[in-house]
């Protein structure tokens, strides 16, 4: 399941969390992707946050280079929002 939330910051430029929800069916477990668009002023199209992968060797470090360089532009908090709106969708009536 898929949720966007729309951010528009004072300078107009927009941001889009992307939330993924699914379930690993080899692992049996729950998982979260997050992903962050841009868009400027005046333009239709998303454009994605792409990390600065730099002297990166591992995974687990592409992981947290692109957790940081999305947190350069959205905060935890609004992260956790977007993840909780998908929650409310998913959660059983």
């Amino acid at each position: 399941m898929k949720h966007e939330k729309i951010i528009t910051r004072q300078n107009r430029i927009q941001y889009q969390i992307v939330i993924n929800f699914w379930f690993d069916i080899l692992d049996s477990v729950p998982v979260w992707d997050v992903t962050l668009e841009k868009r400027f002023v005046g333009v239709k199209t998303w454009a994605p946050v792409e990390p600065l992968l730099i002297n990166v060797g591992d995974v687990e470090s592409i992981d947290n280079t692109y957790m940081d360089n999305i947190l350069q532009f959205v905060t935890k908090e609004e992260i956790k929002q977007a993840k909780l709106e998908l929650w409310e969708k998913l959660k059983p009536q």
